[in-house]
């Protein structure tokens, strides 16, 4: 009797301490579900840093040191947050954002002690590799050391572009990084043209996944739609704008408007992008000699805007200039503020097209003027 007694103390315990063991294993695998481990590497740097994280939505901000450059973090993490890295080392700091997620994310730095400027790669997380795979669609080449969004210089490649962002968006419909992702090409949308029928494609998905109409202080999804009825092929262009042309003489966009195709290029010489058109923009009156090119300057100094025009053989075409910002006046109301952009009028004062560059303004004034 002892012995079964005995037995059955020996098999209640062994019972009570599996269970003990799985309760453990389920804790810890809740635990790593509910935690990132950050995994801090630095290249090109000597001696130590430190790093600073901050993650906004959850209230999180912390310092590590980082000795013998690197270091690791684990920060309690339930869900995709967007989060604010800043790297110091000895009088110098660089910031940057990324997506993380419960897991184990390797955040990897390079110094560039030359250039003062900090490189960086974020391996492990799935949700920033989805950002990345969106701004692939509506970044451009950088200018500089910044990147700036790209015009594109053919409407088919900008349309191409965002379909192939809205068929992502599709695809990752709950994902919190879509609602971001599709924020900034709204924001950006102005600026790229976009057919009123894509912008209207892009303004639903974003209210079905649940995006604020509000995108900024001064823009919201409403606005957009109107901005770009605004400016598409064929309605009328409704402006009318005074300024000064090169040698000082008052003239208004009226002068130039109702004798055929007339390009408006909407250009400053503060503006990289449009400076690198200008070489093609000089030669289209010998490839058009119909076509009337009215370049409304931006600028607000006179002097590098008329050193501007001789410099680039500008001479030929017509300029209007309005220093006190008339300009940007008939730009807000079409919102052609990403400049280089440009809109092409015909006789009867309709819009034919707009924002075609290098290229693509050819094909479109040949096919204008086969008509």
């Amino acid at each position: 009797m002892k012995l079964f007694c005995s037995r059955v103390t020996l098999m209640a315990l062994l019972t009570i301490l599996s269970a003990c063991e799985r309760s453990d294993m389920n804790s810890e695998q809740r635990l790593l579900q509910d935690t990132v481990t950050i995994d801090v590497i630095v290249d090109g740097t000597s001696g130590d840093s430190r790093l600073m994280v901050e993650i906004p939505d959850k209230d999180v901000y912390t310092v590590i040191e980082l000795e013998n450059h690197r270091s690791e973090i684990q920060i309690p993490l339930g869900e995709v947050v967007l989060a604010r890295f800043e790297h110091q080392h000895e009088a110098r700091s660089y910031s940057f954002s990324s997506y993380i997620e419960p897991g184990h994310v390797v955040l990897q730095l390079r110094v560039n002690g030359e250039r003062s400027t900090v490189d960086h790669d974020v391996g492990g997380s799935d949700a920033q590799d989805l950002y990345e795979a969106y701004m692939q669609f509506i970044r451009g080449a950088p200018y500089g050391d910044n990147d700036s969004f790209v015009y594109y210089t053919d409407l088919t490649d900008r349309e191409h572009n965002v379909n192939q962002f809205l068929r992502l968006a599709e695809d990752n419909f709950e994902s919190r990084v879509t609602v971001d992702a599709m924020r900034v090409l709204l924001r950006q949308s102005p600026r790229l043209s976009l057919r009123i029928e894509t912008i209207r494609r892009l303004v639903e998905l974003y209210r079905r996944i649940g995006g604020d109409d509000k995108l900024t202080q001064d823009l919201d999804l409403n606005r957009i739609v109107q901005l770009a009825q605004r400016r598409e092929v064929g309605q009328p262009f409704v402006q009318s704008y005074r300024g000064v042309n090169e040698d000082g003489l008052a003239v208004t966009l009226d002068d130039y408007l109702g004798n055929g195709y007339v390009l408006l290029e909407f250009w400053a010489t503060w503006c990289p992008p449009c400076l690198a058109e200008l070489s093609h923009i000089a030669q289209l009156k010998e490839k058009f000699p119909k076509l009337t090119v009215v370049m409304i300057s931006l600028d607000d100094d006179e002097r590098q805007w008329k050193s501007a025009i001789e410099r680039y053989s500008l001479e030929h075409h017509d300029h209007i200039a309005d220093f006190s910002r008339g300009g940007f006046a008939m730009a807000e109301y079409y919102d052609l503020i990403g400049i280089p952009q440009n809109i092409i009028v015909d006789d009867q004062r309709r819009i034919v097209a707009n924002n075609v560059m290098g290229p693509a303004l050819d094909s479109t004034l040949n096919r204008l003027y086969s008509n």
